[in-house]
């Protein structure tokens, strides 16, 4: 009798636990540029899904003539969603045969049209076997972002459960502060909604999912935010702290930043090294702006892991923000009127106006400012046709014949400096969005100065090579003169790099912070130093989201054998290769160097290589009998060599110069003959 009972125990756990397949229908999609349309299946008798038994596989069979138009995503009736196919991340015509199992290693992004075989999905299935019922609507969503280039349909699809499910990522503890959010059953969208918000930090010591909320416990306003990116599965936040009764806004000190109420947890879903906000935000700091400060954490929501995030400052006016005289609704006349103000030239999906004058575009284009600071709900109609007026008279005076002029030009309009510093964070990162989104401008009170400035830097996970498009992944050319016509770059860009003086300013700015800000062994420190910090985070971050590996729309690098290795050697290669270029091709000369005699400096000396690593030569004529002395120069005017200092009669000569003593930079070379002087720029890498 009781083998029986145990035979009849294992035998209804196999019934439980065998494989089972439910069966979909298909049907047109819709092509109408980004809307979506589902297709349901009805799961009937699977209470939970975990790692024993969840599911295991889908299948879809679609016919489209081009599969990069489209993305392909799976929600469970839990509401969790994960991407199979992202838009661009494809090619070709059709999903014929496909199936999506995340237990095998080859990416379908990698595959070839039409698909037919095994793949793995951009997204992890393994998201929805975290203990979430499985029975209810199951629904499969295809959305076709191209309208009406081509149309398409689902023929069939399927959803396999089994005991060979793929795996969710489990998180006990890490070494990175922990995020907790729960949004109480509620759907998280665009629209902001209130969730309770904790995070947990030992300082030093392991943080645990089960240890008390002791940096922060309380209740939050948040909600998705982004433009392009909110087709991701992993999604930027807005947190908005909140009092214990959810109505008023919260200041509150979060791992240690100064305490605020506006926050931003960002995902950096398409950089696979998740280090290009966090390089930008320390490079523009170490520059001496202000720039968000951020700090690396784990996101949890709802109980299920969602990877490693920047918890970062949004850009706001404040004290410890952007510190800017503060406007109130009756500050209407001068000069209280005069700042400061918050813009950023963006999309036009908030309020705002347009530019006075085209940007860099082939159709007339003009960009769009949006208000920050007041927001548009609070600035009054004074203030609003004064930061109007303001940077329309800049645009006017960009476009007039004494736009370089000290005292009706640019500079009476506009903080150069930042300018300046702006213009090179932007170059070295050739940032797809450089000048004309996400791009803020302040303007503070006529007490404090009241120019224009760029900053703060924000969105760079386009930047340091990680864009196919818009001229980002090619090492030479300037970003600024890239055309644009739908979000085009300010063409004031192009006149100020028409200024001799502006020239000046920025190849002393650019050599000087090359030497150490900009230096590729400071920059190379910040990647490792970071990178092995949330090393332990990034390889759940990665098996949750399993990007690396896969092609997503834009990226310029390899994906076959990808790893983030191979992710952190291309943006090394990168910072090298554009900023060799760039040392090479800035404009201008630096007056601080010291040598008066620059201007009238004549070419009648040859180097070669140039630039140049150990070794370089110096080729000259001598007319006639002279004293000849050749020197080498910082970009501080020190002089580091004297190579040459003889008398030579006429002739051709050639000097042979040991560098391997120099580190890597920008010099000049003087050479003197009877006290007239020439210059030549080189460079050691």
């Amino acid at each position: 009798m009781k083998k029986l009972y145990i035979l009849l125990l294992f035998f209804f756990y196999f019934l439980s636990n065998k494989a089972q397949v439910f069966v979909g229908t298909g049907g047109p999609v819709l092509n109408n540029g980004g809307q979506e349309t589902p297709f349901t299946i009805n799961v009937t008798g699977i209470n939970q899904l975990d790692t024993v038994f969840g599911l295991e596989e889908i299948y879809i069979n679609l016919n489209h003539a081009a599969v990069e138009e489209v993305q392909v995503y799976l929600q469970s009736p839990s509401g969790a969603t994960v991407d199979l196919s992202g838009v661009g991340s494809c090619s070709g015509s059709n999903f014929a045969g496909t199936y999506l199992n995340s237990n095998v290693p080859n990416s379908i992004t990698v595959g070839s049209a039409p698909y037919t075989g095994t793949f793995a999905p951009v997204g992890n299935i393994g998201r929805f076997n975290c203990g979430k019922p499985g029975t209810g609507a199951w629904k499969l969503f295809v959305k076709d972002f191209v309208a009406p280039a081509n149309t398409g349909s689902l023929v069939s699809w399927s959803l396999r459960f089994s005991n060979a499910p793929c795996k969710p990522v489990n998180l006990i503890s890490s070494n990175l502060p922990l995020v907790f959010i729960n949004t109480n059953n509620q759907a998280i969208s665009t629209n902001s909604i209130l969730v309770d918000f904790g995070i947990v930090y030992n300082g030093s010591a392991r943080n645990y999912i089960t240890d008390p909320k002791n940096n922060f416990t309380g209740k939050a306003a948040c909600h998705v935010r982004g433009s392009s990116s909110q087709i991701f599965e992993k999604k930027n936040l807005k947190i908005e702290l909140r009092d214990a009764g959810g109505l008023n806004q919260l200041d509150a000190s979060l791992l240690g930043m100064p305490a605020e109420s506006d926050w931003v947890l960002t995902a950096g879903y398409t950089d696979k090294t998740l280090l290009r906000n966090a390089i930008t935000q320390y490079v523009f700091q170490q520059m001496g702006h202000y720039s968000p400060r951020y700090k690396y954490v784990e996101l949890i929501m709802n109980g299920e892991y969602l990877g490693v995030y920047l918890l970062m400052e949004k850009v706001k006016h404040g004290k410890d923000r952007v510190a800017i005289a503060k406007m109130t609704n009756l500050d209407n006349q001068f000069p209280y009127i005069t700042g400061g103000y918050i813009v950023q030239i963006n999309r036009t999906d908030n309020a705002g106006w347009y530019s006075y004058y085209p940007g860099v575009s082939t159709n007339s284009q003009k960009f769009y400012y949006q208000y920050v600071y007041p927001k548009d709900i609070d600035i009054t109609l004074q203030q609003q046709a004064y930061i109007k007026s303001y940077v329309d008279s800049f645009e006017v005076a960009m476009q007039s014949p004494t736009f370089a002029d000290p005292a009706l030009g640019y500079k009476k309009y506009i903080d150069e400096n930042s300018f300046i510093d702006f213009l090179i964070l932007n170059e070295l990162s050739k940032n797809v969005d450089a000048y004309r989104l996400s791009t803020y401008l302040y303007k503070d009170n006529a007490f404090d100065g009241g120019k224009l400035h760029t900053g703060p830097m924000w969105d760079y996970d386009l930047a340091w090579h990680n864009a196919s498009f818009g001229n980002a992944s090619t090492v030479p050319f300037w970003q600024y003169d890239n055309p644009d016509n739908n979000y085009p770059t300010p063409t004031w860009w192009n006149k100020l790099m028409q200024d001799v003086n502006f020239q000046n300013k920025l190849y002393c700015r650019y050599h000087t912070i090359r030497l150490n800000i900009l230096s590729n062994p400071n920059l190379f420190a910040f990647i490792d130093q970071t990178a092995a910090s949330i090393s332990e985070g990034l390889q759940r971050n990665f098996r949750q989201f399993p990007i690396i590996g896969a092609y997503l729309y834009g990226n310029p690098q390899s994906q076959v054998g990808a790893t983030y290795a191979t992710e952190i050697n291309d943006l090394k290669n990168w910072i090298t290769n554009r900023a060799a270029w760039l040392d090479g091709n800035v404009p201008g000369f630096c007056n601080t160097i010291g040598l008066e005699e620059h201007a009238a400096a004549v070419s009648d000396f040859n180097i070669f290589p140039n630039p140049f690593a150990n070794a370089v030569s110096i080729q000259f004529s001598v007319q006639q009998t002279s004293n000849i002395k050749i020197e080498l120069f910082n970009l501080l005017g020190e002089k580091v060599m004297l190579i040459h200092n003889e008398k030579r009669v006429a002739g051709d000569y050639r000097q042979d110069v040991s560098t391997a003593h120099l580190t890597e930079g920008t010099y000049f070379l003087r050479m003197d003959i009877d006290g007239k002087s020439s210059y030549k720029k080189i460079i050691k890498i």
